[in-house]
């Protein structure tokens, strides 16, 4: 669904580039984790998937089409995005904020449908803030906002979600929650891309990571493919111990 080819990226035109070269493929239908430390740029690819910025070389294409053709409406309704840390959105309480996931399929009067305010219901039900509808997004803990940016993004029911570090500042029973979700979003046929610093988030979740070290793909593939002790170890310059649990790898840093 996704092909990056050649990718470069610099900010403001320094010669320093943030991602060099970067060319991968992300498959459809799949969970794609991009991984690595804080300043890998993870957070940049993610920005250039949304077309909020232009590489300065290479293409993106997403189904086929480069992503700087796409019109902004047809970007809303295919790519769902979730933020870490939004701000909260003036005075809007929880249920208008979830309801700005439908602008896309507003007509020219801006007048939802029953199908409108049925999807924003329910994503409000599925991350558990129905109860909290009708509260200004500011009074909202940082979790619970997390949770709301999710709910727009499922609102939106786009085909594509991009989620930049979608656990941060969440408990261990939302962290759960959030990550069930995305499962039951995959098996729905959904193409989820997630960045995190995390080695055991990206192995609980993800069928394929990416893992980038200062602006490169140093690996691609299956977790048990790319989470080994020496690929991490490059990747976060520390040592690290690989452990198999259920089958999947886990990681501990050394002491």
């Amino acid at each position: 669904m996704i092909e990056l080819q050649g990718v470069w990226f610099s900010y403001n035109g320094r010669s320093s580039s943030v991602l060099s070269d970067v060319s991968v493929i992300l498959r459809s239908g799949a969970v794609t984790a991009l991984l690595g430390p804080n300043g890998s740029g993870k957070t940049t690819l993610l920005n250039l998937l949304l077309g909020w910025l232009k590489p300065g070389e290479g293409e993106i294409r997403i189904s086929g089409r480069t992503v700087g053709t796409l019109s902004g409406r047809d970007r809303s309704r295919l790519i769902g995005h979730v933020a870490p840390d939004e701000p909260a959105v003036l005075e809007l309480d929880v249920r208008e904020y979830v309801f700005l996931g439908r602008t896309p399929y507003l007509g020219l009067s801006g007048r939802p449908e029953p199908d409108d305010l049925q999807a924003v219901e329910s994503a409000l039900e599925t991350v558990d803030l129905l109860s909290k509808a009708g509260r200004p997004v500011r009074t909202l803990s940082t979790g619970e906002r997390q949770l709301a940016a999710v709910a727009r993004a499922l609102a939106q029911d786009p085909d594509l979600f991009l989620l930049d570090e979608p656990t941060s500042h969440l408990d261990l029973a939302n962290t759960r929650r959030v990550l069930r979700l995305l499962d039951r979003l995959r098996s729905r046929g959904k193409t989820i891309i997630l960045t995190t610093h995390d080695p055991n988030t990206a192995s609980v979740l993800a069928d394929e990571i990416v893992i980038l070290r200062a602006g490169r793909v140093l690996a691609s593939g299956t977790p048990a493919a790319v989470m080994t002790d020496e690929i991490l170890g490059a990747a976060y310059g520390v040592e690290v111990d690989v452990r198999l649990i259920d089958g999947r790898p886990h990681v501990l840093a050394r002491l």
